[in-house]
């Protein structure tokens, strides 16, 4: 009342506040940039529960878009189930819950929710595509359906392992499309560590809200899959990726970073700590040579941790994939990915909520939402694809990603730690895997990294069919039905 005369203040809620302001939208302001920032710790702090939020979110958008071309009961049927799940959801953005600062004992029941938003979230996504791939009309070959609910088209890499009755890949064995034509394969590395355990990669179309189909056949007439775009091999030296032909991509480094700041960060705008280690790398190995992809692997170690780095390099594709493996054993330290693009970066856009922001090279640390786009002095445009990783730096030579923090769980300034901590729940122990695709000085765009992040996160969901196929094989049956 004192600070407004005549005003009653009431216990409210997001839905009666924007209920109250509706008739006065058209005449509020619209206000750009950054968020008031206030703790920068948050930003990358207790990894499991950011990607908790966003597999639920990312799950929940395909469920929902699946949903919309069900028939009207499915819809009705699911629609309990999806609204208790988004709430789940929306009840752990809360600040203290997302933002990593909350103790062990509560995020286990947040992670609970989570995971549970996600499960409710993939069963109504799963029963929804396997009754359209079971409308499907039957077929002798055996099949792999895949459905697009991502909202946008897919046109990339996918990778599956059928089930074959213990059977092996024959070297005569092909995929066809729907319209009979060859699509191009790689055996990969499966999954289980199995001897009859297959994983395929090859190229994959599929529109938004549609299925694509590819049949397992014998090669017709012993012809061969046509191969279109530049050859994926390339060498690795100490300093740099580089392809068979066209630009190299200068390799990103490693550094632990000292942070003693407490679990917030408080009162600090960037980790300017000193570095204490950087990566100490094995020599390469070539784990991956084929038409399809290539892949050399570089395993090492940094401070008390184990890391494993596959960089791969796709036929025809503009980036560079690197798959991380973090075995993170740290105290007081942050694990900090830089990547020089090769020329002064003159301003970036990263992503954030729903859209881009412009944002200064002044080496403070920001949220970052999927990816960041590097405009740079040359002219030429660069980017970086991490819907892992949730919060970076940059100055004019690189962009820094904060991939790990590792502060003790719940620790807030000015609270004095005592000198040896044997009993403290330290942040994101553990095992931690990120996929990250480099898009190297050119003319990549804003919409072309939003849309590589989402097919990272939404890739077409699929299934194996057998229905229709005269008998089910005895393993390596020489008569197996193709």
């Amino acid at each position: 009342p004192d600070l407004m005369p005549g005003t009653r203040f009431i216990y409210s809620s997001p839905e009666k506040y924007f209920k109250a302001i509706a008739s006065h939208a058209k005449r509020l302001p619209l206000v750009t940039g950054e968020l008031q920032m206030h703790a920068i710790g948050c930003y990358s702090v207790h990894r499991p529960v950011k990607l908790g939020v966003r597999r639920a979110e990312n799950l929940l958008a395909q469920a929902r878009r699946a949903l919309e071309i069900a028939s009207p009961a499915e819809r009705r049927a699911a629609q309990p189930a999806l609204q208790q799940a988004w709430e789940q959801v929306c009840f752990n953005h809360f600040h203290d819950t997302r933002g990593g600062s909350s103790i062990l004992t509560a995020y286990r029941p947040a992670e609970d929710q989570l995971g549970g938003a996600a499960a409710a979230a993939e069963t109504v996504l799963s029963e929804t595509f396997r009754r359209r791939v079971h409308a499907l009309p039957p077929d002798p070959r055996q099949r792999f359906v895949f459905a697009n609910y991502s909202g946008e088209s897919f046109a990339g890499w996918a990778e599956h392992e059928p089930w074959l009755e213990w059977s092996t890949w024959q070297p005569d064995w092909c995929l066809l499309d729907e319209r009979g034509r060859i699509v191009p394969h790689q055996l990969v590395e499966a999954e289980p560590l199995m001897p009859d355990a297959v994983r395929l990669l090859f190229p994959l179309k599929v529109a938004a809200g549609e299925v694509a189909t590819l049949r397992i056949a014998r090669r017709p007439r012993g012809k061969v899959a046509k191969l279109a775009g530049a050859d994926p091999a390339f060498s690795v030296s100490p300093r740099r990726l580089q392809p068979s032909a066209g630009a190299a991509l200068p390799l990103p480094e490693f550094a632990l970073v000292e942070d003693k700041s407490d679990t917030w960060s408080h009162n600090i705008d960037r980790f300017a700590g000193p570095v204490v280690a950087r990566a100490a790398w094995r020599a390469p190995e070539q784990v991956e040579n084929g038409p399809l992809r290539t892949t050399w692997r570089l395993s090492g170690t940094i401070g008390e941790s184990r890391l494993c780095a596959d960089w791969r390099r796709y036929r025809g594709s503009e980036f560079w994939e690197l798959r991380l493996h973090v075995a993170w054993h740290e105290h007081h330290k942050n694990l900090r990915l830089s990547w020089a693009p090769g020329a002064e970066i003159k301003a970036r856009n990263d992503g954030i909520s729903d859209g881009g922001l412009a944002r200064a090279s002044d080496g403070a640390e920001r949220p970052l939402r999927d990816r960041s786009l590097l405009l740079l002095a040359d002219g030429s445009r660069a980017g970086v694809v991490a819907p892992e990783v949730f919060s970076l730096a940059a100055d004019r030579t690189a962009v820094h990603l904060t991939l790990l923090r590792s502060c003790p769980l719940a620790h807030h300034d000015p609270k004095i730690l005592p000198p040896h901590l044997p009993h403290v729940n330290w942040a994101d122990q553990g095992d931690h895997t990120f996929v990250l695709r480099f898009f190297p000085a050119g003319r990549v765009t804003a919409a072309q990294l939003d849309t590589h992040a989402l097919h990272l996160q939404q890739r077409p969901v699929a299934a194996d069919l057998t229905r229709g196929m005269p008998f089910r094989p005895f393993k390596d049956d020489p008569d197996r039905p193709l």
